[in-house]
């Protein structure tokens, strides 16, 4: 989790996003820890304070605890879901239309 500063994420040399504090990454490796692949760059654009929880850790913790974790995981997933095809939506009726 970014406790404090901002990051940038890319993909492919592609910007997405720029991350703030209170923002999770790396929860698709919790998700699905069998696929090890990365599928962003995060790049520090100022000092950061990051919390670190690992997989192991997490793993090992109470039911209801990786219940809560999941959850939240979940809902970032969504968000950043429902906000990618806002954008591509946007891209395409920008597009040049054939």
């Amino acid at each position: 989790m970014l406790v404090e500063g901002r990051v940038s994420i890319t993909r492919e040399g592609w910007q997405l996003s720029t991350l703030g504090p209170g923002v999770t990454l790396g929860e698709m490796t919790y998700l699905q820890p069998e696929h090890k692949i990365r599928s962003a760059t995060a790049v520090a654009e100022t000092d950061v304070l990051v919390l670190k929880v690992r997989n192991p850790s997490l793993m090992e913790a109470s039911a209801d605890l990786q219940s809560r974790f999941d959850k939240a995981f979940i809902k970032v997933l969504v968000s950043r879901l429902v906000a990618t095809s806002k954008q591509l939506g946007a891209w395409e009726l920008s597009a040049p239309q054939d």
